[in-house]
């Protein structure tokens, strides 16, 4: 945020343009020299970060950022040996879902409520990012990823980890598990339909190849 590069700045600006290119990073007008810049630093502070346990660590640095997906092929010039997990969860879902956490953040940033057209930009941002993620993983091939399906997360937590730990060669990584194996988080949204999704997209949404999902 010191370096006005988060995407979290724009919960400050609702309505307006200020930031915005942040979320189109690799399909807008940032010019490459600010993309660099940007990444350098996010690289600085990932070192910083790293030092502080030790050369001797055996940790692994995990981003869970979904504004990275309009990054992919600028973080893999500064992390070739990045490896990307995506959680594939129904559209339908991600649009309310997403809308509904804007609200709240807009509601602790400012008093203005979101319009339609705010709520069009989310939309299109969402699409955005994902149409990225399809450009830079499945046809250019940038860095190597795994599709985690997101029923599979919350209903099978364990045997997902364990299959991603394997994947990651990080199997000698151990992480608690609880005894809770079911999504309970009340939902503060009302899934879309079918119908509803297709007048909000612009393009059908892409399908992941099934050679990409995680095999648990």
């Amino acid at each position: 945020m010191r370096a006005l590069a988060s995407v979290y700045m724009s919960f400050f600006y609702p309505e307006s343009n200020v930031m915005r290119d942040l979320f189109r990073f690799e399909m807008g007008d940032i010019t490459v020299k600010r993309k660099h810049r940007i990444l350098k630093i996010y690289y600085r502070m990932v070192q910083r970060h790293l030092y502080a346990f030790g050369e001797d660590t055996t940790k692994r640095f995990l981003s869970k950022n979904p504004s990275m997906a309009a990054r992919i092929e600028t973080i893999s010039t500064y992390f070739p040996d990045a490896k990307i997990i995506v959680i594939e969860r129904d559209p339908c879902n991600v649009f309310p879902s997403t809308e509904s956490l804007q609200k709240l953040l807009f509601n602790i940033a400012t008093d203005v409520p979101i319009s339609d057209m705010e709520k069009k930009a989310i939309y299109k941002i969402l699409e955005d990012f994902r149409l990225n993620l399809q450009l830079t993983l499945v046809k250019k091939k940038t860095l190597p990823f795994k599709v985690i399906r997101f029923n599979d997360l919350i209903n099978n937590r364990e045997l997902v980890l364990k299959a991603l730990l394997k994947w990651m060669d990080c199997e000698n990584i151990k992480i608690p598990i609880s005894g809770k194996t079911v999504h309970k988080t009340k939902a503060l949204y009302k899934p879309l339909n079918r119908s509803e999704l297709t007048k909000i997209l612009r393009n059908p949404w892409p399908a992941w190849p099934k050679e990409t999902y995680l095999k648990n």
